[in-house]
């Protein structure tokens, strides 16, 4: 029974090893605002501001969107670790045309641990500009959202495929939705949030001969006690 043991120890650990855990700290994350989709009068590509429109008076300013990330504290990689990737704000103000109705968002994600790690990940947004015809700034409000419902993107840490989701926006009773009602007339921000996972069993490590061997032996050794068994 001493050499089925140590057999199904060897199983265990290899198992073990192809799917364990990871620990991970982002120091920073910032966004850019690329690929803007239709619309006129676009300026602040590749910032973390963007704005359009022909505005209704000179008085008034352009619609826009504006990005500001946050570093999370050290994440634990697949495990259920929610987190705020950073905010979104959107300048909903009145414009007579030029609106847009797409862009991406580039997340740019700078790691200490592992150290030296940097990605960039490429978001798709949607962006409805509705028509303002009741004069009430919530039922006139525009929606931004994901062009895929809770996208993703991935990157590698060590050769292990992670991947970074975008769970969505957080409502006024904290539920995670994947669409952003701005009201009409006014600076509306939200929170978007986030989760890493990773694919540990794709890239399970190899065994060290060592262990190899007592893997080979152990299951020699149950075969030698099968064998003595059925001679008994």
């Amino acid at each position: 029974m001493k050499i089925v043991s140590a057999t199904i120890l060897c199983s265990t650990f290899l198992l073990t090893a192809a799917t364990s855990s990871q620990a991970i700290t982002i120091d920073s994350v910032e966004g850019a605002w690329i690929n803007p989709k239709g619309g006129n009068y676009v300026t602040g590509t590749g910032t973390n501001v963007i704005t359009w429109g022909n505005p209704a008076n000179p008085y008034n300013y352009q619609s826009g969107l504006r990005f500001d990330g946050s570093a999370p504290p050290a994440i634990t990689v697949d495990s259920d670790q929610k987190f705020k990737i950073g905010q979104l704000t959107h300048f909903n103000n009145i414009i007579t045309d030029g609106a847009i109705n797409a862009v991406d968002l580039q997340i740019s994600l700078s790691f200490s641990d592992p150290a030296d790690l940097n990605s960039n990940l490429d978001f798709s947004f949607s962006v409805e500009e509705t028509p303002n015809v009741s004069g009430n700034r919530y039922w006139d409000a525009d929606f931004i959202g994901f062009a895929n419902s809770y996208a993703n993107e991935s990157f590698k840490i060590d050769g292990v495929d992670h991947t970074l989701h975008l769970l969505g926006f957080h409502d006024i009773d904290g539920n995670l939705i994947n669409e952003f009602i701005s009201p009409e007339m006014g600076t509306n921000s939200a929170w978007l949030w986030g989760e890493i996972t990773a694919d540990f069993q794709q890239t399970a490590p190899v065994p060290e001969p060592a262990t190899m061997l007592l893997f080979g032996t152990g299951l020699a050794g149950l075969a030698g006690y099968r064998r003595r068994n059925k001679k008994e």
